[in-house]
């Protein structure tokens, strides 16, 4: 695989905590620093895409995680562990009563 060399400056204290957290996890710190970026990537990705539904559901990001909230405090288990969606959590776009 190829690879390309970066250079980052990194607090003095980030740095040793990145260097101890790679070694207690057995890889490398090309390798932690590597999947720290690769997870902030999507972050990222999915912070754009739950943008992107709120402007086509009429709503605000801040709205949608409040129903998720909604959702799984009021489900109920209904069958193998699926939960039962109250009309109440619908977003408006989705038809709520």
């Amino acid at each position: 695989m190829a690879v390309e060399k970066l250079s980052v400056s990194l607090d003095p204290e980030l740095a040793r905590a990145i260097k101890e957290a790679a070694e207690l996890n057995g890889e490398s710190v090309s390798a932690f620093m590597a999947a720290a970026a690769k997870q902030r990537l999507r972050n990222l990705l999915m912070d754009q895409w739950l943008q992107e539904e709120a402007v086509r559901l009429g709503t605000t990001v801040d709205e949608m995680a409040d129903r998720g909230d909604a959702i799984f405090r009021n489900a109920t288990v209904v069958g193998p562990g699926a939960p039962y969606l109250d009309e109440s959590a619908r977003l408006p776009s989705e038809g709520a009563a």
